[in-house]
């Protein structure tokens, strides 16, 4: 566990954001703090085409480099990379990342089996907290796709708003940002 606001969790400790209930289902969602052992299972998840088609970077991401930015993320004090469980069971990889422009970025991917069951919110907003405890005062963007109206739906009931429209890699994405006071539990 860590001992100060800025210290990262040990690699597979319990993430600092713990477990939710998911209302809905009755799910137990619990966050982890993601492992080296996870970085085929997290490249899976984010390489898959549906995942791809709303990203950034739309391409197949090759392991090689995905390994360089998994062992970068999990060295990194200023991100989060937690492994949502749902059940005990692996569901979905939720990373936080500092932007150059200071804000961090949080994203998420559910394996598809997961989805529809209100995790993905739940655990969007357990990685803010957990973020926001971490490194106070730190605006959280996520930047969304046009066409992903479920992960706008997530983000907003994760406790997100609209901000603004950005361009980034030649295309349009809606930008929301989180606010502490609207996710609180």
């Amino acid at each position: 566990m860590p001992t100060s606001q800025t210290e990262r969790p040990a690699p597979g400790a319990v993430h600092p954001a713990g477990t939710a209930v998911v209302p809905a289902s009755g799910a137990a969602v619990a966050l982890r703090a993601a492992t080296p052992a996870d970085c085929e299972y997290v490249w899976q998840i984010n390489n898959a085409p549906d995942v791809r088609a709303v990203s950034v970077d739309p391409r197949p991401i090759p392991f090689d480099e995905h390994r360089r930015w998994f062992t970068r993320a999990l060295s990194d004090p200023s991100a989060s990379l937690a492994v949502i469980c749902r059940d005990g069971e692996p569901a979905g990889v939720v990373p936080v990342h500092r932007a150059r422009d200071g804000a961090a970025v949080v994203s998420i991917a559910l394996d598809p089996a997961h989805r529809g069951a209100g995790i993905g919110r739940a655990a969007v907003a357990a990685a803010c907290r957990a973020y926001a405890r971490r490194h106070p005062g730190v605006p959280i963007d996520a930047w969304i796709h046009p066409d992903n109206r479920a992960s706008a739906g997530c983000f907003r009931a994760a406790g997100f708003s609209w901000r603004a429209c950005a361009r980034r890699a030649g295309r349009t994405w809606h930008v929301y940002r989180w606010t502490e006071q609207a996710a609180a539990p």
